[in-house]
């Protein structure tokens, strides 16, 4: 069986990530009549639903009407909320799967068992907008025996993907799709110590030091 990472036509457009903006997230700091403290100057905002009065202010304030200036929802139990802050979002992206394929079959075979994606199809993906490229792969195909070195055949593929699509201008997150395990022993075991984690990610980060453009995802859903 020959794997395939051929994309499908589409003509769906995104906003740039760039440009899109956040909303606050709001963190509940006190209940209706407590006292609070916050430091710094904050937006701290009083009511309930989607009835709110905001100030900013600093330092101990009271969660109540009297306080803010105004009831924004009379009858109801409201709560005081701090801003978490807002900005840009910096990154769109998607996961391009392949590369973690054939769980059932490590190391196995490339062309067969798994693959890597194409540079094209994070290419297609770039032209909807999307500047990071999340790749999923296996610790035991790039590190078959722990504490020693990557190998070259994976090594060259994985990173054949990741200088491609980062000279394209697209940011790469690297994921050992592991689940916290190696072989099916789990992570901080004595068959995988914490140290034979540490020295993959010594491996890995060495090759990639000098690329500005990838990002380390150290584990998936450990």
């Amino acid at each position: 069986t020959t794997l395939s990472t051929a994309a499908a036509t589409d003509t769906t457009t995104l906003k740039t990530a760039a440009t899109t903006s956040i909303s606050p997230l709001w963190l509940t700091i006190a209940k209706d009549s407590a006292a609070f403290t916050v430091s710094g100057t904050r937006t701290v905002r009083y009511g309930a639903g989607s009835a709110w009065v905001a100030k900013s202010m600093s330092g101990t304030g009271q969660c109540t009407a009297a306080f803010f200036g105004k009831d924004p929802a009379a009858g109801v139990a409201k709560v005081c909320q701090v801003a978490q802050g807002t900005g840009t979002l910096l990154w769109r992206g998607v996961s391009l799967a392949g590369a973690e394929f054939g769980e059932g079959s490590l190391p196995g075979t490339y062309g067969s068992n798994y693959i890597y994606p194409s540079a094209d199809s994070a290419t297609y993906y770039k032209n909807k907008g999307m500047n990071l490229v999340r790749l999923p792969f296996r610790w035991e195909r790039l590190q078959p025996t722990l504490n020693q070195a990557l190998d070259a055949n994976e090594l060259s593929r994985l990173t054949g993907f990741v200088n491609a699509v980062t000279a394209a201008g697209q940011t790469v997150l690297l994921d050992p799709h592991n689940y916290a395990r190696y072989y099916g022993n789990v992570i901080g075991s004595s068959a995988v110590p914490n140290s034979a984690y540490a020295d993959f990610w010594r491996r890995v980060a060495t090759q990639f030091k000098g690329n500005a453009r990838v990002i380390f995802g150290l584990m998936n859903e450990p």
